[in-house]
């Protein structure tokens, strides 16, 4: 299993592509403007040549989906504490 780097939410800069792996559900419910949902059971068919920033809702989901990513070549990072940390900074 890889390591899974994890950057916080003040590093993500407005440009950079954040993944949330969150059932649509719940990111219809709430989500980072400008991210794209992808659930957990269907991030192993996404494939790009940018970095990814990868969140759910508290960080366990995203951590799994990096390590899809990263075994299938997409150069991912967790972001730590999901959106839940998105919504207390």
């Amino acid at each position: 299993m890889f390591f899974t780097k994890s950057v916080q939410w003040k590093d993500i800069k407005y440009t950079d592509l954040v993944i949330d792996v969150r059932e649509p559900h719940e990111y219809h419910v709430y989500n980072h403007k400008g991210s794209k949902n992808i659930p957990l059971s269907q991030i192993s068919k996404y494939k790009t040549d940018k970095k990814v920033f990868v969140t759910c809702q508290s960080g366990m989901r995203s951590r799994i989906a990096v390590g899809i990513l990263k075994k299938n070549g997409v150069d991912a990072v967790n972001i730590k504490g999901g959106m839940m940390k998105y919504y207390t900074r």
